[in-house]
């Protein structure tokens, strides 16, 4: 029993770290990496896992999601750490967080390099206003492409987002209402500037009524709900343009006490898992190639035996139950 349990945790941790190792060969290939990339990604994803809230084999599956961007490995590994600070901080899945910050760098045409600002601004938004990183990320969707032709940077965009929060409007709802103010008053925005344009409207005296028919009903109840705020969209943006830093920041603090100790100890495990793992697979991969050569002359020699020979039904079936028992045990041991 002592053997057969430990022959089965050989197998399990090996299924492991394949399946770390596979998600590390498949950045490599979406990369077009080198060996010495291979090596490289291996190491980054096993110091996030000494050094983050997550996993090396959770951190191999984020630079996956990074990859299947377009990212090189470079780009990759660096992001990686920003990603999965953003994630802790939005309590957001990995392929979200990856998703999230990676569609953020193309909206407002960053580089690679603004990984961090883009991370530290969602959050800091979050943290502000009565909205989500998740939120703001839906709602840059629909706002973020159109604030951009329109000359507004990241952090004017979230203010305006997070005020629009602060009101009741929150994720898609207040991108599309966002964008429905750029696409009526684009003229005044450009020349005057978001809060210009809004400071124009106050001063004009129309009510809110007066502007939902000059303008379309959504911009003319956006317009009227941006202009009663424009002194706290003015806050929020000074607070984000200080935002660097809060991302990291807040995933360390998560992990300062009790939940860091908890944090330390599953990644301490998976590394432990993985090491065993790639030490076993040499051996278990050569006895499993092993055993499926063996198998694969089994049935050439059945087939001429079958055929030179004869068998009756009765004795075919006997034999094949008897060989589909052997090969069912060594499945179940592969699949443990």
């Amino acid at each position: 029993v002592g053997v057969g349990l430990i022959g089965a945790g050989m197998v399990a941790a090996t299924k492991r770290f394949a399946t770390f190792e596979a998600n590390l060969l498949r950045v490599q290939a979406l990369t077009n990496g080198t060996e010495k990339d291979f090596n490289a990604l291996k190491a980054t994803a096993e110091r996030m896992g000494i050094t983050t809230a997550f996993t090396a084999s959770e951190a191999a599956e984020a630079m996956v999601k990074l990859a299947q961007q377009g990212r090189t490995t470079s780009q990759t590994m660096f992001m990686l750490p920003k990603v999965l600070d953003l994630a802790v901080v939005g309590t957001l899945e990995l392929d979200e967080a990856a998703r999230l910050a990676g569609v953020t760098l193309n909206q407002f045409g960053l580089g690679v390099a603004e990984t961090e600002r883009a991370a530290d601004v969602l959050a800091k938004g979050a943290s502000v206003s009565a909205t989500t990183v998740q939120e703001l990320g839906e709602a840059l969707t629909y706002a973020g492409p159109l604030a951009k032709n329109m000359g507004f940077s990241l952090e004017e965009t979230v203010a305006v987002l997070a005020a629009f929060a602060n009101v009741g409007v929150v994720s898609g709802r207040s991108g599309r209402a966002f964008a429905a103010v750029i696409a009526e008053l684009g003229t005044e925005i450009r020349e005057q500037g978001l809060i210009g344009a809004l400071d124009k409207l106050a001063k004009s005296g129309k009510t809110a009524d007066q502007l939902m028919t000059e303008l379309n009903r959504i911009a003319g109840r956006s317009v009227g709900l941006l202009r009663e705020v424009t002194g706290e969209i003015l806050e929020i943006n000074d607070r984000l343009v200080q935002a660097p830093g809060t991302s990291k920041n807040f995933a360390e603090k998560v992990l300062s006490k009790t939940e860091g100790a908890f944090v330390r100890l599953r990644s301490a495990a998976d590394g432990l898992i993985n090491s065993l793992g790639e030490t076993f697979a040499p051996f278990i991969v050569g006895a499993f190639n092993s055993i499926t050569e063996s198998l694969k002359t089994a049935v050439e020699f059945m087939k001429d035996f079958r055929h030179e020979m004869g068998f009756t039904e009765e004795a075919g079936a006997a034999m094949a139950q008897s060989m589909l028992a052997g090969v069912a045990g060594l499945l179940d041991a592969s699949a443990q």
